[in-house]
């Protein structure tokens, strides 16, 4: 028993050790700025689609200035002094309306010309910041990483101790205690103090007590933690 709870105190000083390094100023920065790439590479997507869309415009505004261009020639070549009085008038309708179709054609395409300038002006300053942005991940992504270089020998060097400690621990608690370490699950076993879970401190049930006394370990029905009853 003592040595399950030596391991877990050893393994204690490991999860000090990462947590220096989780909390220390470059890995939050590191983090942040993880985040703003990530935040970049959506919008930057986000404007690639919007490019698409704006092709697709540009692509339909050019079939209908082709069209309307080819109406027009059909009707400029038409002679006025073959033309009876009576279509004349039919005739300078339909100019007007030509006219009017490729006055409001121009001004769709100026808007359309706009966007895409207002778009790609965007792409470009998104770019030229994900740029500078990953400059900077990487600068502190190598300094965080001298700082795990640097706890990297204590490390190892509690988990030689806790390979030594694991050879006489008792080998159905030293699996459970593995297992639930996979789960993030930590302290593992504790103790009951003052009906208390030791983990949570959540306050245990006379009948859960009860039980304990009998079984001498239970799992915490709040945290999963597992209590021992290690009293004589």
């Amino acid at each position: 028993m003592n040595n399950i709870f030596k391991i877990q105190e050893i393994d204690g000083e490991i999860i000090k050790l990462k947590r220096s390094i989780n909390n220390s100023i470059e890995n939050k920065q590191l983090n942040m700025l993880s985040d703003i790439m990530r935040e970049g590479k959506s919008f930057i997507k986000q404007t690639e689609n919007s490019a698409e869309q704006l092709l697709k415009e540009f692509n339909e505004l050019k079939r209908d200035y082709e069209k309307q261009f080819g109406n027009s020639e059909i009707t400029l070549k038409q002679k006025i002094e073959n033309t009876s009085i009576d279509n004349i008038h039919n005739l300078i309708v339909d100019t007007n309306g030509l006219a009017g179709n490729f006055a409001e054609m121009e001004q769709m395409s100026k808007n359309l010309n706009e966007r895409i300038q207002r778009l790609l002006n965007d792409y470009k300053s998104a770019m030229t910041k994900l740029k500078i942005t990953k400059e900077k991940y990487n600068f502190l992504k190598e300094k965080v990483s001298k700082l795990e270089q640097g706890v990297q020998p204590q490390v190892e060097k509690f988990k030689e101790q806790i390979a030594v400690l694991a050879k006489d621990a008792d080998p159905e608690m030293y699996e459970i205690y593995k297992k639930l370490r996979q789960d993030n699950v930590y302290p593992v076993f504790v103790r009951l103090e003052n009906n208390r879970c030791g983990g949570c401190k959540m306050e245990m049930s006379l009948n859960f007590i009860e039980k304990l006394k009998g079984k001498k370990m239970l799992h915490c029905e709040e945290c999963r933690r597992i209590i021992i009853n290690d009293s004589k």
